[in-house]
């Protein structure tokens, strides 16, 4: 994926912290975070936790017990995601061989803000 080199503005992260709010969640940005132009959000609802990079990701991240009872963080790519065909040939043989993968597509920050609200309904209406 083609990482993104955004830089959230103060009039995004007010848009941001507003729509969370509405939304119910907490602003809980560490000030490391903060430096590394990361944006979290918790919901109370689900302890689960959001979190919008300037690269463009945007990943969901809960806390689980594992078999032994220790605490383990579980992370989610909310990122969508398209197809990719990778075409090369073969030097020795000269025969053309093609790969299909997927990758994940950078959302600008509107994009994450729109994505955090559909996850955070979609998430809460599912568990």
């Amino acid at each position: 994926m083609d990482k993104l080199n955004l830089t959230f503005s103060t009039s995004f992260k007010t848009a941001a912290n507003a729509v969370a709010e509405e939304l119910g969640l907490e602003n809980i940005t560490s000030q490391r975070q903060k430096a590394n132009g990361t944006i979290c959000f918790h919901d109370p609802e689900t302890d689960v936790d959001y979190t919008m990079h300037e690269t463009g990701y945007i990943r969901r991240r809960w806390n689980i017990r594992a078999w032994n009872g220790l605490g383990k963080s579980t992370t989610y790519q909310l990122n969508p995601q398209k197809e990719v065909v990778d075409q090369w040939t073969n030097n020795r043989t000269g025969e053309t061989a093609k790969t299909v993968c997927t990758e994940r597509v950078a959302l600008d920050q509107w994009g994450q803000l729109g994505k955090l609200c559909t996850s955070v309904i979609s998430y809460r209406k599912n568990h």
